[in-house]
């Protein structure tokens, strides 16, 4: 999917499994067009066969800052853990307990 989202001036997010595999064998033919493309026929079908556009983005939004709030938290545990680990081996160097 990487390559249908490539634009100018745009920056996506992606798992690093997903990145990997874009740069092992991912191309990026053309970018997606300033003026949006098709993206208005594209929602008006949305639109036609019942998909309720606002609330499919609401939830995607939703879903991908709940990702991301996980990811940060994971980040901050590793973080911590990586701390107390080498604050326990300055101490153990230091003789102190």
């Amino acid at each position: 999917y990487v390559e249908a989202l490539a634009a100018p001036d745009t920056i996506n997010t992606m798992p690093e499994k997903t990145l990997a595999a874009f740069a092992d064998h991912g191309r990026v033919e053309g970018v997606l067009p300033l003026d949006g493309g098709d993206a208005d026929a594209v929602l008006a079908d949305f639109t036609r066969i019942g998909v309720d556009d606002t609330a499919l983005a609401a939830q995607l939004q939703g879903e991908g800052t709940a990702s991301f709030d996980q990811s940060w938290k994971d980040l901050l545990d590793c973080l911590a853990a990586k701390r107390a680990m080498l604050a326990q081996r300055n101490r153990t160097a230091a003789g102190r307990p």
